[in-house]
């Protein structure tokens, strides 16, 4: 029989999990982002392989996000409250050609200062 993994290995998978949701991700689009099987993911997140120091720094490169929101060493910066469609059309708006962004940025800040006003 095996032997469970350590708590805080099996802490920094959820954490990974958290991580990927609140981006809007699902295990293959991070798989692909990162080179790897989507089974890997899945096996990271369930604690059943440890993250070596190489593939933290994958998954943080390509979830955009600190080492220390991974492992869970300081707040995630309340990625849990961010709403996941949100989320899915910022990493949208990310894709578009620089020019197309701050175009649509500008549009979204003119329709926040008149939602002020009104």
């Amino acid at each position: 029989m095996k032997n469970p993994l350590p708590p805080a290995v099996d802490n920094i998978g959820r954490q990974l999990a958290a991580v990927r949701k609140s981006r809007g991700l699902t295990q293959t689009q991070l798989a692909d982002l990162i080179g790897i099987k989507q089974y890997l993911v899945s096996a990271y997140e369930i604690g059943r392989l440890a993250l070596s120091a190489d593939m933290l720094t994958r998954f943080c490169s390509a979830l955009k996000c600190s080492a220390d929101a991974v492992i869970g060493l300081k707040p995630k910066n309340n990625i849990e409250k961010i709403n996941l469609r949100l989320s899915r059309r910022i990493n949208s708006i990310e894709q578009l050609p620089l020019n197309q962004q701050k175009a649509l940025l500008q549009n979204i800040d003119m329709f926040l200062k008149g939602a002020k006003r009104a």
